[in-house]
């Protein structure tokens, strides 16, 4: 039964990448209409021009929406969900706000979401039971005892340290989406910096 599953999740993460990759191609084909808009843009008259913009504005605003999409199926993270629905708002108040009172409620919103980002960033605890990520500079010691993550004994203090030293016995280069494993533990490298990691997702086997 867990191997049914296993390779169910297994196919279900590849859907999500040929989606991701299918909605990267689509937003690539969406660019060039950017430089019509702009030819509309410097050649019409000015009431014409002005519609042009506001097109322009929300072609722009959709391609983003897209590549964040992606980028929220691909990595599945807090981060990508919310600021994808940042940009959704950010999209709707300046093509199709028309009263000070929706442009009261976007802002609101706006200023709601950069709370949870920031209030995500400062809670290690919350994001673990949120999507099972930890950051880096975490103790072992704390995942083993707050967590009960049975992780080895080695010279390394914090999961990263511990990963770092994982990659190099089992041949694993670290970057985004870089796995090792341990027991019945799988790491995966969710976040990467220049090959310095900052996030790591635990799962079972």
């Amino acid at each position: 039964m867990n191997k049914i599953v296993r390779k169910t999740q297994r196919f279900i993460i590849y859907l999500q990448i040929v989606l991701g990759i299918i909605i990267a191609i689509t937003v690539i084909m969406g660019i060039p209409d950017l430089f019509k808009y702009m030819s509309i843009i410097l050649t019409a008259p000015k009431e014409i021009s002005y519609a042009a913009f506001t097109d322009f504005l929300r072609h722009v605003l959709i391609l983003v929406v897209g590549l964040e999409m992606m980028m929220m199926i691909l990595t599945h993270s807090h981060e990508s969900i919310l600021t994808l629905v940042l940009f959704v708002i950010a999209r709707k108040m300046l093509v199709y706000a028309d009263s000070m009172t929706d442009i009261f409620i976007g802002t609101i919103s706006i200023a709601v979401i950069f709370f949870v980002l920031r209030f995500f960033e400062g809670n290690d605890r919350l994001l673990a039971k949120y999507d099972n990520t930890f950051s880096a500079a975490i103790p072992i010691e704390k995942v083993r005892r707050e967590f009960g993550y049975k992780l080895p004994e080695t010279t390394a203090k914090t999961l990263g340290g511990l990963i770092y030293e994982l990659s190099i016995e089992q041949g694993v280069k670290i970057c985004d989406g870089g796995e090792v494993t341990f027991g019945e533990y799988k790491f995966i490298v969710v976040a990467c910096d220049e090959g310095v990691i900052e996030r790591i997702l635990i799962e079972n086997k």
